[in-house]
Parts: C-alpha cells; structure tokens; sequence
C-alpha cells in the first residue's frame, strides 16, 4: 500500500483524506505513524520509502535533525531549487503540482525570503531583489510564476515553513491556500445552510439614482448571514466581524438590462469562502426569481452548484455608498478639481487606477471568479470594460459595467 504511493511520489506525507483506487491509503497512513507496536521489518520498509514517514504531511523535522533546518538557516540553500531539496517532495508533494522555484541568493536578504504583500484576491504577486525593488506584472520570472503558483495551492504560511520559518518575517504575507472556485462556492452555500435569509422587492437604491438609473420593476435584495456569524460589537460596520458573513445586496433586471448592487458585505478572513462566492451564489438565485416570478427566500434556499450559475453577469455592478476612510481617500484622489462624477474606460489611466482601490480589486475578484466557475476560455471571459464613480454628499457611488470579450 505504502509502495503504490510512496514510489510515484517520492514521499509518504499521504493526506488523511487522500484514496487510491477507493481504498482510504491516507487513513491507512496515519494509523501507521501513530502506531506504538509496529514491527521492526514494517518500519523499515517505510523508512526505505520515505526516512520521514512518521511525519504528518507538511510537518518539519525538529532543528538541527540534519535536513537543512539548523538554528539561524532558512532550510533552503541559497543555490538550490526547491524541488531539489531533501524535504520539498514532503512539504510539496505530487499531488500540490509545485513547479520549479529556482530560487537564488538574489531572493534572500540574510536568511530571509524576500516576497511582497499578495492581496487575497488579487491576481498580483511582487518578488523583490535584495534591494527590495518590484518588478511589473508583466515582467514574470520563473521564480515568482513559480512562487505564486505554490501560495495558491498550499498557502503562503505552508511556503515560509518550507523556508524555515516558524512565523512569517516582516515583509511576507501569510495566506491560505485558495481553492477552486466551484469549492469555494460549496462552502459558502454550506456556511449559509443553517443561518439566516431574506427576500423581498426593493424599491430605492442611492447607487442607482446617483447614476440616473431608473429603478427595475424586479429588483430584490437578497440577505444572507451564516450561523456563525459574530459582528464587531465596537464597531459593526467599520470592521471585520469575529466570525462568520453577512451578505445583503440588491439584484435588478428590466428592459435596459440587469445590474447589481453590492450593498453590505462583511466576512471573518478566517472563513473559506470570498464575498464573491455570496455574489455568485445570490445572482444565480435572483436570476432564478426572475424567471419564476417568484421572490421569496425558498428560492434563496436552493443550493447554487457551479451548473446552476448563468451564463451572462450583470450588466453593471454598483458599488453602494462607499465610505471607508481609506477607500474614500483613494477614489478622492482620482477627481479632477471641481469634478463630482469622473469615468473610466478600459485601459485608460483612470480604469487602472480604479482598479487598484479595494473595491476595484473585489469587484474584478468577482468576474474572475464567474469566470473560473464557468470555465471560459479567454476569449470568452467577461471582464469589467469601464464604469463611473460619482460623489453624493461625501460618498462614493461606483458603477462597474461588465461585458465579455466578443462584445
């Protein structure tokens, strides 16, 4: 059993979850490690296959146990690529598809790795020289494409650990590994099982008057808060809640169109799921009641399987009455003197701007989340092609319009 695991892969840091061929070899596993009584003929032969067998997956060896990770060292060579190191089959196994790092003395200062802040749902990631320097997206190398590709599949933290911290250095993001968007989805429609939910018409919507958009005959707000959830008791709105999400956002359609308006979208980052999967899961409901004719929460109920979301976004996305000081400060900075309405159309200076605020980054998380779910080729993708932002009584209003790439 050992043997049909341990020689493709070259370790037997097996998951607990993990099957072969319908047989539970993870478990299997893990009843060997923990096992007090095992034979000595047994032992070694796991020993052949693997010196670090009674280690759970991606669990280092104590310091100074001979494997690079002596007091005071990274546990990496400085030369060396990191699927060539003694513990990268373990900390990144086969099944993880960790590609070649080819990390150098250049990607270190002392015996620290060198990254840059990746935003969770950014498709973005900076690896700097020794003199702290970034380089532009479009200037890729092997070593970031490589670097990135490993933080999404097992998390920035599980990299600093392969690098030989316990704790992440000053200047390194942790991050969790992000999963497929269709399993993001699941959790989220399984985090909301058991909480609350509402339905119902909605009749106003600041967002949509700034812009002079008349008011949909169908336009629902949807609300959604899992079981779990815990706001800030000092300051609700202002911060990240204790636990749990809460979602409640307005869906629209008639004659000129379809749109959405992300209203009140609060998450613990602890959770497994982004508020773009709340966005997909509530347009696919919405689109549901819409053709039903039917708005109330049983349809909310429904679970949303990456099969049930339609085929087509919103028209536009509107960002409602934003007024954080941090994101009200960016989008300031983006008027002309005077100005109360400013607009972007894609790639023009201002578009990237925009694009770089907080809800620029999750509203683009939102379409390439779509996207993803729906498996579209590139030349099928939607994308965020321009937009608005308007100012109304020391708010920002945002209009995010949304089309694909034949249009």
């Amino acid at each position: 059993m050992a043997e049909c695991h341990g020689g493709p892969h070259g370790h037997l840091a097996i998951p607990a979850t993990e099957k072969l061929d319908g047989y539970a070899v993870g478990a299997w596993m893990r009843r060997q490690r923990k096992a007090e009584a095992l034979g000595a003929d047994q032992a070694a032969k796991l020993e052949a296959l693997d010196e670090l067998w009674r280690l759970e997956p991606g669990e280092k060896p104590a310091h100074g146990s001979g494997f690079g990770l002596a007091p005071g060292q990274h546990g990496l060579p400085k030369q060396a690529l990191i699927p060539a190191h003694p513990l990268s089959a373990r900390l990144f196994p086969t099944s993880v598809r960790a590609p070649t790092l080819g990390l150098t003395s250049s990607h270190f200062q002392g015996d620290r790795p060198v990254m840059r802040a990746h935003d969770e749902r950014s498709d973005h990631a900076r690896l700097g020289h020794r003199n702290g320097t970034r380089h532009s997206a479009s200037s890729a190398s092997a070593a970031r494409t490589g670097l990135l590709a490993l933080q999404r599949s097992i998390g920035n933290a599980a990299v600093g650990a392969a690098l030989g911290r316990e704790r992440p250095a000053r200047g390194v993001t942790v991050q969790r590994a992000r999963r497929p968007a269709g399993e993001r989805l699941e959790t989220y429609v399984g985090a909301m099982e058991n909480g609350t939910r509402s339905a119902g018409k909605a009749r106003r919507s600041p967002a949509l008057t700034a812009f002079g958009r008349a008011i949909p005959a169908n336009l629902v707000d949807l609300e959604e808060e899992s079981a779990n959830y815990m706001p800030d008791p000092d300051n609700p709105q202002g911060n990240v809640p204790k636990a749990g999400g809460r979602f409640e956002n307005l869906y629209g359609q008639d004659e000129e169109g379809t749109l959405a308006v992300m209203m009140e979208n609060y998450r613990n980052p602890e959770e497994e799921y982004t508020a773009s999967e709340a966005f997909i899961h509530q347009w696919s409901r919405a689109v549901a009641m819409f053709n039903a004719n039917a708005f109330n929460k049983a349809v909310l109920k429904v679970p949303t399987k990456p099969e049930d979301v339609p085929d087509r976004l919103p028209d536009s996305i509107f960002r409602q009455n934003v007024s954080g000081p941090a994101a009200k400060e960016a989008l300031g900075k983006l008027f002309p003197e005077g100005a109360d309405t400013v607009t972007f159309q894609d790639n023009d200076p201002t578009y990237e701007k925009v694009l770089a605020t907080v809800n620029g980054k999750s509203t683009k998380n939102m379409v390439s989340t779509f996207n993803e779910i729906k498996g579209l080729p590139d030349d099928r993708k939607f994308r965020i092609s321009g937009g608005a932002i308007t100012r109304v009584q020391g708010n920002f209003q945002l209009r995010f319009d949304v089309t694909d790439r034949t249009a």
